[in-house]
């Protein structure tokens, strides 16, 4: 009777666990409005003394609606329940936000080097070489943008003799450009930059891309009316989606000055 038990209980213990690993794990690709809005403190100086408080919420009733679920949606990546997901142009974004480089890690709800890593489905240094200073320049990367936007631009590069040094996978997501330049339709400059980090998303095989850019988002799903496998969704919607019940609360409370440890000070 015990052998049999145990038979049961460890057939069970073994169907879960190939289960768990074959299951895939929600993966939710981060823009940069999100890695902005959750580093939450600021530095200050009170009689002499050096240390951090919360920066004021979005004044908007919306923002601050979408702000105040950030904590849950790192919360969420922190347990284990989804995966965060980034790529190189976003960081080039991220060096160029004033704070980007503290000395201290505190108040930051998304930190990017923990996240995992997708390739952009063009990389633009293979076709726009420059300084690195100038490739950070944001009127670069709207020229590159402009550039993919080229009707029939696929077969002039893969027709060219530069195209045998491509990696494959660039030579087939080079192949869906249409597709790109469909999620473009009826978008500014500015927001056809945004269509690059979607679509780069997108060919990676991510579930949700989270954003708060509201006009993008719009545009993608009012204007352009876009269907994709990979979902534009606010922090809000997330949490919705993945019935996370009530929000998660802020680690650091507003007009509190904290210490470079974290902890409370009182000067």
């Amino acid at each position: 009777q015990r052998s049999v038990e145990r038979w049961i209980f460890l057939r069970v213990f073994f169907y879960r666990l190939v289960r768990r690993k074959v299951q895939k794990m929600t993966s939710v690709f981060i823009d940069q409005c999100i890695i902005s809005d959750g580093d939450i403190l600021t530095g200050e100086r009170r009689n002499g003394v050096i240390g951090y408080v919360r920066k004021e919420p979005p004044k908007e009733n919306w923002k601050r609606e979408q702000f105040e679920y950030l904590p849950t949606v790192s919360e969420l990546a922190e347990t284990g329940k989804i995966e965060l997901f980034r790529y190189l142009e976003l960081d080039f974004e991220d060096w160029k936000r004033v704070g980007s480089f503290p000395s201290n890690k505190l108040g930051k709800l998304f930190e990017p080097k923990k996240m995992k890593r997708v390739s952009a489905a063009i990389e633009r240094s293979y076709f726009f070489q420059s300084s690195l200073e100038t490739h950070l320049e944001k009127s670069r990367v709207i020229e590159f943008c402009r550039w993919l936007n080229t009707p029939n631009l696929e077969d002039k590069i893969l027709g060219s003799k530069a195209a045998d040094k491509l990696p494959e996978q660039m030579k087939s997501n080079i192949t869906q450009l249409e597709r790109y330049r469909v999620l473009c339709k009826n978008l500014s400059e500015s927001q056809r930059i945004d269509a690059f980090h979607f679509w780069s998303a997108e060919i990676a095989g991510i579930d949700y891309f989270l954003t708060t850019d509201k006009k993008f988002v719009n545009a993608m799903r009012i204007t352009n009316k876009v269907k994709s496998s990979c979902s534009l969704v606010f922090p809000s919607e997330l949490s919705n989606i993945l019935d996370c019940g009530e929000k998660s609360k802020f680690k650091y409370e507003p007009g509190v000055f904290y210490g470079i440890a974290g902890n409370r000070l009182y000067v």
